[in-house]
């Protein structure tokens, strides 16, 4: 989104790829490339703002997108149609259905209204995803989630206007759903290993032969399928080649060849066969798919972000009730025996996962608002908010969960409920691990790029003021009159410091580096919220309704610095602590396993020069394993009130 400052990224993204998956990441990268040209004429044509997390990696804080707080005025037509969509799940709570949703226009969200739908801006659709994961059961959303997020962006973005036109609008009425039929069952997520291939025929068409694993198939009446179809291409010596690229093509479910195999009931998925099925439509340009496919996964990311958001509050609400119950409950019992130690840590459990909560919804909001302008290049935001999202919604559930497994049977399965629906929309999104991957690299090309245009000198002098002490501040002098706010400027400095040192001093290999990687792209994503936290209650203190609004925030931010001081401080010890540990441990399970297998005889004892070592021994040294410093390996702890 960044337009043609974008081009000479190609070569130097091709060869950044991590370890979580080569392939796939080399394809994920040449698509980001494309990604950040993907803009409108007018986007292109503007000045575009500087990225924030981009700045961080390179010691900077671009205020430009975060100050004041982005926020997003909703037109009449708009307001009333997500008014409407807010109020009624509201009101029907979890006896919502999907028919319910549907006749509210809520399939027609992102879709324009020229084609029936609501053309509600990112931030509308995202309020309404979140209010329907809050209040409604996750079977009257969840199939929608896919339909109106992946489905509809890649037909308005890619599609010609013919193929739009055929299903955009009976897709804004739910009488045609989409089903997003990419990933294969030998593959997992990895898109490079697809083998559904589309053969083409004189008349023009094509037919579909291939495996898939597919969400909500069993609802669906259209599949966009990913397969590989010829395509025409240069050599290296001018000669015309052709070449099998993927290609998204649109299959009805009730075409010959088509058959759908139901998985079982706790899994979302179902087993999609296509035989020799007709394709009746192409999106776009045979042979883009891999850049369509990324460029519609990092455009949609923050919709699945909204929804787990809401499922988050829904079960922090279920956590408050069992909070003031108890306070009841102890008042009406004064004098009666301490309360058991459950009880007791639920009102701390609680209070720390709604200033979470606070920080998560910052930085989505922030983001949503950008991307409805558009400003400047929000790849990196987008990726590392929604593995941000992902990641502390894990650890949220699991504290929360634990927390009520013990109480009555009514908040215990409102619980069980919620886990379970914000499973099954952690199950439809990509890992944190790949999104900080993806975010990290993006960040460290831009900190290559600007590394290499200075000088020697230039680089010695900026050092040289850094530790004199000169950095880049939040504007307003926030800094000075919030102490916790200060801490940010000198969370950069240090964030800034350990990416230098990784990739510059330690010379460290990006496709070997996945843990580094991943470290990196964490303290960029608690920076990012950090910041969007400040600017919003700025934003509310003008207002006047901050509230306990700055309490909140301090305390995210307070929780959040210091998991970035802990990042960048293991980034500097990379290879010295728990990448050590690792590689250790694994090199002793593969000796070991060797030895077992009979590959390696054992070790001969110095007293008995022909005796071999028990069976008993191999097993017992198989389970000794060095310890690993709890410091090193540690999950990132709950902020504390």
């Amino acid at each position: 989104m960044r337009g043609s400052s974008a081009l000479p990224r190609a070569s130097s993204l091709l060869r950044c790829q991590s370890a979580s998956n080569s392939q796939q990441c080399g394809v994920v990268f040449t698509s980001l490339v494309m990604q950040r040209q993907h803009c409108s004429a007018a986007a292109a044509a503007a000045a575009p703002s500087s990225s924030l997390a981009a700045g961080f990696f390179k010691v900077k804080i671009h205020p430009k997108e975060m100050f004041p707080f982005p926020t997003r005025s909703f037109a009449a037509e708009e307001g009333d149609n997500l008014e409407t969509i807010v109020r009624n799940v509201q009101e029907k709570q979890l006896s919502t259905t999907l028919k319910d949703v549907v006749e509210w226009g809520a399939a027609g969200s992102p879709i324009a209204t020229e084609y029936g739908g609501l053309q509600l801006s990112e931030t509308a659709h995202s309020v309404s995803l979140e209010e329907l994961a809050r209040h409604a059961p996750s079977a009257a959303f969840l199939s929608l989630l896919q339909h109106g997020a992946p489905c509809a962006y890649l037909l308005k973005s890619f599609a010609s206007n013919s193929v739009r036109a055929r299903y955009l609008g009976g897709m804004s009425d739910a009488s045609m759903k989409m089903s997003w039929a990419v990933q294969e069952p030998h593959a997992g997520d990895d898109v490079s290993m697809n083998l559904a291939v589309a053969k083409a025929h004189e008349d023009g068409s094509y037919t579909i032969t291939g495996t898939k694993l597919v969400a909500f198939a069993s609802d669906a009446t259209h599949f966009l399928v990913m397969a590989r179809a010829p395509s025409q291409t240069t050599g290296t010596d001018g000669a015309p080649v052709t070449l099998e690229k993927a290609t998204f093509f649109i299959v009805e479910r009730s075409a010959k060849g088509v058959s759908v195999v139901v998985g079982p009931s706790s899994s979302d998925r179902c087993l999609v066969s296509f035989e020799g099925a007709l394709a009746h439509d192409i999106v776009g340009v045979v042979g883009e798919g891999h850049v369509q496919y990324m460029v519609t996964l990092h455009s949609t990311h923050h919709l699945a972000s909204a929804a787990i958001v809401g499922v988050l509050k829904r079960m922090y609400s279920i956590a408050l009730t069992a909070v003031r119950e108890d306070v009841a409950a102890a008042a009406a019992t004064a004098g009666s025996p301490a309360p058991t130690t459950t009880a007791t840590l639920l009102p701390a459990l609680v209070s720390s996962s709604a200033v979470e909560i606070f920080g998560l919804e910052s930085a989505l909001y922030a983001l949503t608002a950008n991307l409805d302008v558009p400003v400047g290049d929000s790849l990196i935001e987008a990726t590392i908010s929604a593995a941000l999202i992902a990641r502390s919604a894990q650890s949220i559930s699991s504290r929360l969960s634990t927390a009520l497994q013990y109480r009555s049977s009514a908040e215990n399965t409102a619980m069980t409920t919620a886990v379970n629906d914000l499973n099954r929309l952690l199950a439809l999104t990509e890992t944190p691990e790949f999104l900080y991957s993806v975010a990290a690299c993006c960040g460290t090309e831009d900190f290559g790029l600007y590394f290499q245009k200075a000088s020697t000198l230039e680089t010695m002098q900026l050092r040289a003021m850094r530790g004199l002490g000169f950095r880049d501040s939040l504007p307003n002098s926030i800094g000075s009159t919030w102490p916790e706010a200060k801490r940010i400027e000198d969370a950069v400095l240090k964030f800034g410091a350990a990416v230098e040192h990784v990739f510059i001093r330690q010379n460290v290999r990006l496709r070997h580096s996945s843990l580094t990687l991943n470290r990196i792209g964490e303290a960029a994503a608690l920076l990012y919220a950090s910041v969007a936290a400040v600017s919003r209650v700025q934003l509310l203190e003008k207002k006047g309704v901050a509230g306990v609004s700055k309490k909140m925030a301090t305390q995210f931010i307070t929780y959040a610095m210091t998991r970035v001081e802990e990042l960048c401080d293991e980034c500097r010890n990379s290879g010295k602590t728990a990448d050590e540990a690792f590689k250790r441990i694994a090199l002793e399970c593969a000796e070991i396993a060797t030895r077992l297998a009979g590959g390696v005889p054992e070790a001969v004892p110095e007293p008995v020069p022909e005796a071999r070592a028990p069976e008993a021994t191999v097993v017992a040294a198989a389970t000794e394993t060095k310890p690993t410093t709890s410091e090193s390996v540690a999950a990132p702890s709950a902020p504390k009130v």
